[in-house]
């Protein structure tokens, strides 16, 4: 008991002497322990260990690029400038893996496309393609529309009777697209690829965007036409199944409303005569606001900025109430006049 007492009494006297100098008698473990003991519990349970990266710096040092693969940046960043620029005809092809995972699948990688590097270096290949292209194409000249006809009953074992030559070769002189239909009807219809001029100013002359409905396919798949009202442009998209996106809700992808909001846009600087061609879209914005209900949706737009050769458009889409919009977009376009 007696060594047991005097350890009790040192120990006292210790923490005595510990109080009256001011340092606390007991020893509490750190902030940074506590915290790492915690972390460590919760933190990387399934990392079984883990390497620090070596700084660049260092790797840089240890591994010094060689001139050779110096030049080889070099070479290529300004062969990929050249190209952006258009002084350099060939195609910018960008390839690889985004990482490395497997060095004897990546050196294998590299092989193939340094080899195909070297074939297409000079870009020969593609030069001799083109001018055996341009080459096929100047020794066949355009077919006459009586050789089409003559065509079109060969192949089809079809004999087109005179008043339906005649109706053929009245449509081609209008522009129109003519389709022979299997009980030997015809069906005459617009030209889809008829110049967007005429169709601009047929409707700038009667109002009615039927012409340039009938111009762009897209707008004709997508259902997207123009309204005219006290000299304002209303676009509308008429509701079909396949513009649905959620069939769940169910609700209107938000891709076409995307796409109806940026043909108001440039249905209104065809419309204002900004344009004589179609105006470039530079970049568009689309901020959704609620879901759109399997139904007809409108937009409208405005001009928030309008320069010489490029328009700010604001536009806004909508099903019912035009003060609840269920998207926005804000649009940027080169006014193009040749």
């Amino acid at each position: 008991m007696i060594p047991q007492m005097h350890s009790l009494c040192s120990s006292r006297t210790a923490a005595r002497i510990q109080l009256a100098s001011g340092e606390s008698p007991v020893r509490r473990p750190s902030i940074h322990t506590l915290v790492s003991t915690m972390v460590g519990t919760v933190q990387n349970v399934r990392i079984d260990q883990i390497k620090p990266l070596i700084p660049p710096a260092i790797l840089m040092e240890e591994l010094p690029l060689s001139a050779d693969a110096t030049n080889v940046i070099t070479d290529a960043r300004a062969t990929i400038n050249r190209i952006l620029l258009g002084e350099d005809r060939r195609l910018l092809v960008v390839v690889g893996p985004c990482s490395i995972h497997h060095e004897q699948a990546a050196l294998d990688y590299a092989g193939r496309l340094h080899e195909l590097a070297g074939r297409m270096e000079s870009g020969q290949p593609l030069d001799e393609a083109l001018a055996r292209l341009h080459e096929q194409q100047s020794k066949t000249p355009d077919p006459s529309l009586e050789e089409l006809i003559e065509d079109f009953e060969e192949r089809y074992k079809f004999r087109l009777a005179p008043q339906q030559q005649d109706a053929i070769r009245a449509a081609a002189t209008k522009g129109q697209v003519v389709v022979v239909l299997a009980d030997g009807g015809l069906a005459v219809s617009p030209n889809p690829f008829c110049p967007l001029r005429d169709a601009v100013a047929a409707v700038r002359e009667s109002g009615d965007f039927g012409p340039l409905e009938e111009a762009i396919p897209y707008n004709r798949f997508m259902g997207i036409t123009a309204e005219l009202a006290d000299g304002e442009v209303t676009g509308r998209m008429r509701y079909s199944d396949h513009l649905v996106g959620n069939a769940n809700v169910p609700a209107l992808h938000g891709g076409t409303l995307g796409a109806l909001m940026e043909s108001t846009a440039i249905f209104m600087l065809l419309w204002h005569g900004e344009t004589d061609a179609g105006p470039k879209t530079i970049n568009i914005t689309v901020e959704y606001l609620r879901s759109a209900r399997p139904q007809d949706v409108f937009a409208k737009a405005v001009f928030t900025r309008h320069g010489r050769r490029v328009a700010n458009v604001r536009v806004s889409a909508y099903q019912e109430d035009p003060d609840e919009p269920v998207a926005v977009a804000t649009a940027h376009f080169l006014l193009v006049q040749d």
